[in-house]
């Protein structure tokens, strides 16, 4: 057995004898993330202050985004990092907002404070799980 990894392509064919073999370059493990109508909505009634919560600016229990965040922006920011399987079996990308500005904060259960990091999560497919405010590597909430 052997790796072989061919910069800049998904997929390729190596001639193994008189037969041609169909590989598969898996230097990353999901596609790029696709943001959809259905994935806004859900972001938005779970991850902003919307107006089935508008009495709640930060809920205690989660993280939200700054009003007027442009999640299309932050899509296309994350899809240019490595992203790994999480715990659900689903794929996911933590990273800094582009400019390190806040994109949210989080609840006081968490610690109430600003945030300028964030995960896009995904399903195997590309689809839009959820993305929200988190903290950054290395800091407890």
């Amino acid at each position: 057995m052997f790796n072989l990894t061919v910069a800049d392509l998904h997929t390729y064919f190596v001639a193994v004898g008189d037969a041609s073999v169909h590989v598969h370059n898996d230097l990353d493990p999901c596609l790029p993330a696709y943001l959809d109508d259905h994935s806004i909505d859900k972001v938005e009634n779970l991850h902003t202050a919307t107006a089935a919560n508008r009495d709640l600016i930060i809920p205690r229990d989660k993280s939200v985004f700054c009003q007027g965040t442009d999640y299309q922006a932050l899509v296309d920011h994350a899809n240019k990092r490595p992203c790994l399987k999480n715990e659900h079996g689903n794929f996911e990308r933590r990273v800094q907002s582009p400019d390190g500005q806040s994109v949210g904060g989080l609840g006081a259960d968490f610690g109430g404070f600003d945030m300028d990091w964030y995960v896009v999560a995904q399903d195997k497919w590309g689809f839009i799980v959820s993305i929200h405010p988190v903290v950054p590597p290395g800091v407890a909430p």
